[in-house]
């Protein structure tokens, strides 16, 4: 029976109905198995080098406030990128030096097949990830196409990357900003453990050895002995799991740690100023800050009347022939008395900042990948400018300041040294 290939193995019944599907036209039901798990990955690095930390209970004297322990690791930065896929199977890490390699035998002594860099700060650029690539298509599966989740540093999304995995068929997908700790499994169940269990072990070898220190020379030996604790096929399966990510179940995000979105308000909605009193700060709509802004343009009569305070800049020798040859009568506030006697610091800058960091927020929760910079500074300014810099603001902070109407006991004699 045996010659015959009885009994039939499992091996031999899945072969056999792989066949049967490829010929009746049907889909392989068998895809999304273990060779499916196999081309599934998720890359991600981790810094070592800053204060260790632990959360083991120690014992100490009673009413001791602070236990101290020996620093036993250097603040050199050293990085790790790993890679695993949701089978378990582990691909060998790229440890990324600061600056130079160790002199010693750090290779020999370090995770087998291990990939090493330099770079000056000891942090992952694109290139040092590209090189990372190459070792990742080394030993990752040669079924194709691989799928490969991870973060949007700006290592990940260069050009040469992309072109990288689109020659060698790797899919990448890269997770949402501000997402990877609920849906990155690296950074959910295996960087915790790898952590702890390097720490754990710097300290048990600095007890053994007083004048040991975890530096470059000895961090990859210490490493290997980590992830082999911690870097282990169910820590990884379990995160891919958590996660989500394989077997593909949304309901398995823990939503409750992740921010909210904000929806754009339509075009249509209608706005409506709000005040609190009459010297509060209120925000205007921009057709009202504009109406009101026309109706109270002043005139072209000389002279004018210019209060600010004394920088530096302000009292240059060509500013004051300017002024006089303008008939701009300018009027220097006392130093240290700004805060309460200039009207845009008293009523207008604050609310203006705070329109600005408010705006730039709920950007970043409408789009998770935005910084606010040189290139979109100005049309946030614009808007937080239309709600803070409007006439009721100025008006009450000149009235609060006592400089129109002159009034000195509107001055908060307390706030001035």
């Amino acid at each position: 029976m045996a010659a015959h290939g009885f009994p039939i193995t499992q091996s031999v019944a899945l072969v056999l109905v792989i066949q049967v599907c490829k010929a009746s036209g049907r889909n392989n039901p068998f895809l999304k198995m273990d060779k499916g798990l196999s081309r599934i990955y998720n890359c991600d690095e981790t810094g070592f080098g800053d204060k260790g930390s632990s959360r083991k209970r120690v014992l100490c004297n009673k009413g001791q406030r602070t236990v101290y322990a020996q620093q036993v690791t250097t603040r050199e930065h050293v990085t790790v990128h790993c890679c695993a896929s949701a089978a378990g199977e582990v691909i060998p890490p790229f440890v990324i030096f600061e600056k130079c390699l160790p002199s010693t035998a750090y290779s020999l002594e370090g995770p087998p097949n291990a990939l090493y860099g330099v770079s000056g700060m000891g942090y992952i650029d694109s290139d040092l990830f590209l090189k990372w690539l190459e070792h990742f298509v080394r030993y990752a599966r040669q079924e194709r196409p691989l799928l490969l989740f991870m973060d949007q540093h700006e290592a990940h999304v260069d050009t040469g990357v992309v072109d990288f995995c689109r020659a060698n068929q790797i899919e990448v997908v890269c997770l949402p900003s501000h997402t990877t700790h609920v849906l990155q499994p690296l950074d959910v169940l295996v960087y915790g453990p790898l952590k702890a269990a390097f720490t754990d072990m710097a300290r048990c070898l600095g007890l053994v050895r007083g004048n040991l220190t975890i530096g470059k020379r000895n961090f990859t030996p210490v490493l290997k002995v980590a992830l082999e604790q911690a870097c282990n096929p169910h820590n990884i399966r379990s995160g891919f799991r958590k996660t989500g990510l394989f077997p593909l179940d949304r309901k398995a995000v823990d939503e409750s740690k992740l921010v909210k979105g904000l929806h754009r308000p339509s075009d249509s909605s209608p706005t409506s100023p709000s005040s609190t009193g009459e010297d509060a700060p209120t925000a205007f709509t921009s057709s009202s800050v504009y109406t009101d802004a026309a109706n109270a343009v002043p005139d072209t009569e000389r002279p004018l009347l210019l209060f600010m305070d004394q920088h530096e800049a302000h009292v240059d020798t060509e500013v004051v022939d300017f002024c006089r040859a303008n008939q701009i009568e300018v009027v220097c506030l006392p130093s240290h008395t700004t805060h309460v006697l200039q009207p845009l610091d008293v009523l207008v800058y604050g609310p203006l900042k705070a329109a600005f960091t408010d705006m730039a927020r709920c950007l970043g929760l409408v789009r998770g990948n935005l910084t606010i910079g040189k290139r979109n500074f100005t049309p946030v300014l614009k808007v937080a400018l239309e709600q803070a810099c409007n006439p009721h603001n100025i008006r009450s902070g000149f009235r609060k300041t006592g400089l129109f109407p002159l009034d000195r006991k509107a001055v908060d004699e307390s706030k001035v040294s």
